[in-house]
């Protein structure tokens, strides 16, 4: 038994006995490791990032992170 868990056998992932999780990636926005069990997206432009830096993103930030930026309205002629 754990002293400081209580556990018997595998520790409490609170346990400061517990192995480290398992890298499975690292995030393309924190670059932090994902590590076992964590949640994450895979999206197509930046790479697998965690859930949590995903929405921590403005939708602005998100759409500059996809490459599109606001544009300039601008007229092409005279209207008649």
């Amino acid at each position: 038994m754990c002293d400081e868990c209580r556990n018997i056998g595998a520790h409490h992932p609170q346990c400061p006995n517990a192995p480290e999780p398992k890298k499975i990636f690292d995030c393309k926005l924190c670059t932090d490791p994902i590590v076992e069990g964590d949640s994450y997206y895979d999206l197509p432009e930046i790479g697998k990032a965690h859930e949590a830096c995903v929405k921590d993103l403005s939708s602005v930030d998100l759409l500059e992170k996809f490459g599109e930026y606001p544009q300039i309205a601008e007229s092409e002629g005279e209207w008649l």
